[in-house]
């Protein structure tokens, strides 16, 4: 809109035509999103499926991923029915589906019965959706192969259809014999990632270290790369119509290699219009440009909008636009490239605070090097590696170990800077936006450069040492949606407290996906005042490692302190306490004289009353019945709570008209994944509940729920599918 305006304050005879026509190409690209949208909706089995065997026909368009008992991937779907025959609809779009190991569903069409379940995901107030993210990929079925039936024959396939078949399968026999070349290289899933957008071979230790630094999106197939490929290809071809419609073919192949990414094919037309505006064929502005391709990828994917690379990348190019041509940057000097890219970092600090991404020092060296590193050398070796394998193995080996070192030495370097991370404790919020600000009108209004770098090395100081965000004071209780697992956040006076981090899984985890970019946002600083883990299962302390790694408590309490991965855990006892203005926390279980030896892992769990807002949160952790009736025993009457955290997750043993009776709930807030194999929570704690005349709060379908204070209500917000809030209140 910026971008707009500006243009028509320079041609004010066309500020009405401009108008008309924004208006115009506004509701058309609304409603051409709403009816792609709508079409996938309608496409989507329905969720009086869920947990029914229906019949799928499709074929593999994606690289499969393998985990540790099974295989995921993506399909596309060409028939689904139901176990009754009836015809439902998906034929055009994707499932995606999980597979045993023992099964071969890589080649041909396979006939397969499916235990469906609607396509859901957890869903919180922080983070990108992964929900927005199926839909953008037009996944309209998710589920578990449960048998494979006898194939179709490919001679019975579409045209279109038939050819998509063979693109994947194509990039599937790559994807092995690639596999296979770099079986004993050390760093073959960054490799493999920069060749194929196959990011699922990536090490644990890669992944945390792109991960520590903000580097992932180097091994994503983003435009940076595409851009490299076409115009590194240009520049030794004459400044022809041919050249460009030869480069641009040419790239479309290497797009074609990555797999059709989402930011591939948007990079591909950015830089294809690059072209022709460059090479003089074109005659209009460098924003006429920029909108032409931003009319163009949303007319090719409408839904481009629900994906977060397509905001980065267009926002990324205004700017780019902005500084040079308000700026008397020379694009061609390394220092000044050096100084473009610290200006741009520093604009898009504020959208990384709002979306609870890691910047800081840290990510800003890590990207100074990391960038022209990948552009320059890693990049162009793997490719060229991947050329001669085609040729010689022998002298493609000899590559390889040249590759393997350059990319070694750029994990070195990232590993390296987490000696950059250091924690301060001083809120400084307000002193980083005024410096945006005048940094931004210095810019903008009076072209003044210098004052921009000035401003700008002020903001990157404040930055550096005290990371930014848009910091929100308000006391909150948030119970976060991690699926089958519980973790809880409880924030006030700008104290951070923790109670369970969630489930952990091979390359991801809910402290990286929820918490890290919870605290980010909502930190004053990076330190975490404290962490309590009810006890050492995996679904309720997954990843401290990573927690640890960024924000290190200043207090961890734990019910079994000798099962975590980290040490330096208090164990949990009655009476432990921590107080500060309105919030207060304390340990009501376990006692000091139980033989907690004798007990499951379960009954270890530390039970904690909580105080804030005025009213009294009561968290359970996994604690069973026997337990429930000794706390009950020993607190009678005391134990009367405003919301119940359930134990177990609402599991039958659990959640006793005992334990309902003397706490007498306003709330109770179950924590269970969507149709979770364990049931929770179960009919019988919910009939028991029901009883009470208790509001039950479920995270497996309001996704998290978050509690605040507001005059003299008590509000609940839970958040839903389709992005509103919807609350409960009571006095």
């Amino acid at each position: 809109l910026f971008v707009l305006f500006w243009e028509m304050i320079n041609k004010r005879a066309q500020i009405n035509k401009g108008c008309a026509l924004f208006l115009l190409a506004l509701c058309f690209g609304l409603n051409y999103a709403n009816f792609s949208a709508q079409s996938i909706f309608t496409a989507r089995i329905p969720s009086s499926f869920d947990q029914q065997t229906i019949h799928v026909t499709a074929f593999l368009c994606s690289l499969p991923r393998k985990g540790d008992y099974s295989f995921s991937a993506d399909f596309c779907l060409l028939d689904v029915q139901s176990s009754k025959g009836e015809l439902l609809s998906g034929r055009g779009f994707k499932a995606k589906l999980r597979w045993p190991l023992e099964l071969e569903l890589s080649t041909g069409v396979s006939l397969l019965d499916v235990k469906s379940r609607q396509v859901k995901s957890t869903r919180n107030f922080i983070g990108t959706s992964f929900e927005n993210n199926l839909l953008y990929q037009r996944i309209v079925l998710m589920g578990d192969v449960k048998k494979q039936m006898a194939g179709a024959e490919l001679d019975s396939l579409r045209i279109l259809d038939r050819l998509k078949y063979e693109y994947h399968q194509l990039r599937h026999s790559l994807s092995q014999r690639i596999n296979y070349l770099l079986r004993d290289t050390t760093h073959k899933g960054v490799i493999g990632a920069l060749l194929l957008g196959d990011r699922s071979m990536l090490s644990p230790e890669d992944a945390q270290v792109l991960a520590n630094t903000g580097t992932q999106h180097l091994i994503a197939i983003s435009g940076l790369h595409v851009g490299l490929v076409i115009f590194g290809m240009f520049y030794f071809l004459p400044r022809t119509v041919f050249s460009i419609l030869t480069v641009s073919i040419l790239g479309l192949f290497y797009v074609a290699l990555v797999g059709f990414t989402p930011s591939a094919q948007r990079a591909w037309v950015m830089c294809v219009c690059a072209l022709f505006y460059l090479s003089g064929y074109i005659k209009q502005s460098k924003w006429w440009m920029f909108f032409l391709a931003l009319f163009l990828v949303l007319l090719l994917d409408p839904l481009s909008t629900l994906n977060l690379g397509f905001w980065y990348s267009f926002l990324c190019v205004a700017i780019i636009f902005l500084i040079f041509q308000l700026t008397t940057l020379n694009p061609q000097g390394w220092l000044s490239l050096i100084t473009f890219q610290f200006v741009l970092i520093i604009a898009m600090t504020p959208l990384s605070s709002i979306l609870g991404t890691k910047h800081g020092l840290e990510n800003m060296l890590a990207n100074v090097f990391a960038i022209p590193w990948v552009s320059l050398v890693v990049l162009p070796f793997s490719l060229g590696w991947f050329l001669v394998s085609t040729v010689s193995e022998a002298l493609a080996e000899f590559l390889l170990v040249a590759l393997d070192m350059s990319i070694e030495l750029l994990s070195a370097y990232l590993s390296s800077l987490k000696l950059f991370h250091i924690p301060i404790t001083i809120e400084i919020y307000a002193l980083i936006m005024i410096c945006f600000g005048l940094g931004v009108m210095a810019l903008l209004v009076f072209n003044k450069v210098k004052s921009v770098f000035a401003m700008s090395a002020l903001a990157l100081a404040l930055v550096i040492v005290f990371p930014s965000r848009f910091y929100d004071d308000t006391p909150e209780f948030m119970v976060f949606d991690v699926g089958q697992g519980l973790a809880l956040a409880m924030k006030s006076e700008g104290k951070v407290w923790l109670y369970d981090t969630g489930p952990a899984f091979d390359k991801s985890s809910s402290v990286k996906n929820v918490l890290l970019p919870y605290l980010r946002r909502h930190q004053k600083s990076n330190q975490l005042q404290g962490v309590i883990l009810s006890h050492g299962d995996a679904d309720h302390a997954g990843d401290l490692v990573s927690l640890h790694d960024e924000f290190k408590p200043m207090i961890a309490w734990s019910g079994q302190p000798e099962r975590l991965s980290l040490s330096g855990f208090n164990h949990c006892q009655t009476g432990m306490k921590w107080r500060e203005a309105d919030f207060e926390l304390e340990v009501l279980y376990p006692f000091p004289e139980t033989d907690i030896s004798q007990l499951s892992s379960n009954n270890q769990s530390c039970i904690i009353r909580l105080s804030m807002m005025g009213k009294i949160f009561l968290l359970m952790g996994d604690i069973e019945a026997q337990t429930e009736m000794d706390v009950v025993k020993h607190y009678r009457h005391k134990l009367k709570a405003d919301v119940l955290i359930a134990g177990h997750h609402g599991a039958s043993k659990s959640s006793s008209f005992a334990l309902l009776k003397h706490v007498q709930p306003d709330y109770i807030v179950f924590s269970a994944g969507y149709l979770n194999k364990f049931g929770h929570p179960s009919v019988q704690v919910l009939d028991r509940v029901a009883t009470f005349s208790s509001m039950t709060l479920n995270t497996s379908s309001l996704g998290a729920i978050k509690f605040r204070a507001g005059g003299y209500e008590f509000r609940s917000s839970a958040y839903q599918n389709d992005g509103f809030v919807v609350n409960y209140a009571r006095e």
